[in-house]
């Protein structure tokens, strides 16, 4: 395999022969290199979650949790205590939660989703910020993943459909 060489300190070029290794490097699949997860916050760092389902339209139906005190109480739909071990355990789940690929293309189905265009909202506050993730509708195509894109990104990705039957248990 060869490569060509170009320097801007001298605008010279060059060709060198490079291992085929580099091959595999170049083209490598993002899930072998990048980071799985798409929530990346410390677990007791996180202070209020919420996850909204929007359906036909704009109808809305949202839970929230804050964390008070170190103790968990529901703000929304109702006010109410939580159960912490089963709060800590769904924001595991959540935290662990891998994503499925990367969309390749803008032509693909989906490939873009806007904070107009989303089906669930989770929102996480931790250490003062709040970051949200927008997922869409499940496609056409696909019926086991949903695309997916943080507030805090540009990258559009997909998740498991099982993800979003799991933000329903809340």
């Amino acid at each position: 395999v060869y490569a060509e060489i170009k320097r801007s300190s001298d605008e010279s070029k060059s060709i060198w022969a490079v291992s085929k290794d580099i091959l595999e490097i170049t083209n490598a699949d993002p899930l072998h290199w990048g980071i799985t997860t798409f929530i990346n916050k410390p677990l007791y760092s996180i202070d209020e979650f919420s996850v909204t389902f929007r359906r036909d339209g704009n109808n809305t139906s949202e839970t929230r949790l804050e964390k008070i005190n170190s103790e968990w109480t529901f703000a929304h739909p109702f006010n109410a205590q939580a159960n912490k071990e089963k709060v800590l355990f769904f924001l595991n789940s959540l935290l662990s939660e891998k994503i499925k690929g990367f969309v390749n293309s803008p032509n693909e189905e989906n490939s873009t989703i806007t904070e107009d265009s989303w089906e669930v909202r989770i929102s996480v506050k931790s250490m003062g910020v709040n970051e949200q993730i927008y997922l869409s509708s499940s496609s056409n195509d696909d019926k086991s993943a949903r695309t997916a894109k943080s507030s805090g990104s540009s990258t559009v990705f997909t998740v498991n459909e099982d993800f979003v039957t799991k933000l329903t248990d809340l």
